[in-house]
């Protein structure tokens, strides 16, 4: 996946500024995992950790947001290249091809300008929609500050067909549910953590996060994110057709 001298980019699911203990967002222990494992088994040129998150109508919000988390510390520990807060960057309008509803976005220069993207979920339960997983963690990849608010404006719209024409933006290469300590209940930011001692990876988006949601307790075709991607072709959704 990763060539030598690739810009590496870990996009994981900082959705809210949370300590780690909150469960609401990517175990930083995750985090350095997977940041080290990059830069000492791949030829990768930089290997940087972005995001931006959905809640906290402000810019500046990504910055406190992976300090509280303690990702930004973790990063470090594995080695990253860089720390990247989105919303200190430029953003880029994007027509997606393909979409149903959501055919346009604008959309964080660092994630376009990346050789190799890592999509890197925590598992929890939404109360929009349903379960919050790979395809979901694209979110943050879009603004969700004036004049370019797409992120919570958005979510008033189809949920699960926005995060299946988000994802045709730009497919993960990579992508790893952290499912150490899970989300059950009121999630995906006031549920009680679940342990279950597990990370899912693959790189068909679409159908890790149908493995993800069975395990949870879901039929991947009650999940509109994943009934919308998978149903349209962008990725594996029959749970018999997939190795594990």
């Amino acid at each position: 996946i990763i060539k030598e001298g690739d810009t590496v980019l870990i996009k994981p699911n900082l959705a809210f500024q949370a300590p780690p203990e909150s469960h609401a967002v990517v175990d930083p222990r995750t985090i350095e995992a997977v940041v080290s494992y990059v830069k000492k088994n791949s030829k990768a040129g930089k290997v940087v950790v972005g995001d931006n998150p959905s809640l906290g109508m402000h810019v500046g919000r990504a910055k406190p947001a992976f300090k509280d988390s303690k990702m930004e510390e973790a990063a470090k520990l594995g080695g990253a290249d860089e720390v990247i807060y989105f919303d200190e960057h430029d953003v880029v309008a994007v027509e997606i091809e393909g979409a149903k509803l959501f055919k346009h976005a604008t959309v964080f220069k660092p994630f376009m300008d990346a050789d190799v993207v890592i999509n890197l979920p925590k598992m929890k339960v939404h109360l929009a929609g349903t379960v919050t997983l790979g395809l979901k963690n694209w979110n943050g990849i879009i603004p969700n500050c004036h004049p370019n608010d797409q992120q919570q404006g958005a979510h008033r719209i189809e949920l699960g067909q926005k995060m299946a024409d988000m994802y045709r933006i730009r497919h993960a290469d990579l992508t790893i549910v952290d499912s150490v300590i899970g989300m059950e209940g009121q999630g995906p930011h006031a549920g009680s953590p679940i342990e279950m001692n597990l990370m899912i990876a693959g790189t068909d988006t679409v159908a890790v996060d149908s493995v993800a949601c069975s395990i949870m307790g879901f039929e991947p075709m009650e999940i509109p994110a994943i009934r919308c991607a998978g149903t349209e072709g962008q990725g594996e959704i029959d749970l018999a057709k997939i190795d594990v």
